[in-house]
């Protein structure tokens, strides 16, 4: 009889664990989705800025907003590129009417000559 009780609260205790621990993976799943849409909400509006930055000829900083910052002027293409954590976000604007005037290369980062 002992032995029967002791089994079917082994048994309870071990079905709580598991529906504890499958509640706990999906909210942790859960949170890191939530960050990653968070963070390219981040990124889409740190490209508007290095855009525009880049147009009006302000210094671009190797780092802005914990991305890793890559600006490559092609003629009428800018690629800006933003890194971090191994993660990467690509934009490509294309200018239709004139050159994308301002500084490129990298005269992006002054001092690194």
């Amino acid at each position: 009889m002992k032995g029967s009780i002791f089994l079917e609260a082994l048994i309870a205790i071990f079905l709580v664990s598991l529906a504890f621990f499958m509640v706990a993976d999906f909210i942790v799943k859960s949170l890191s989705i939530i960050h990653l849409y968070e963070e390219k909400e981040v990124a889409n509006r740190t490209f508007d800025t290095i855009f525009y930055r880049y147009v009006y000829n302000v210094y671009i900083p190797r780092e802005y907003n914990g991305f890793g910052v890559n600006v490559t002027n092609e003629g009428r293409t800018l690629t800006i590129v933003l890194t971090k954590e191994g993660r990467k976000y690509e934009r490509v604007y294309e200018v239709l009417y004139g050159e994308i005037e301002g500084i490129c290369g990298d005269s992006l980062h002054p001092g690194d000559e």
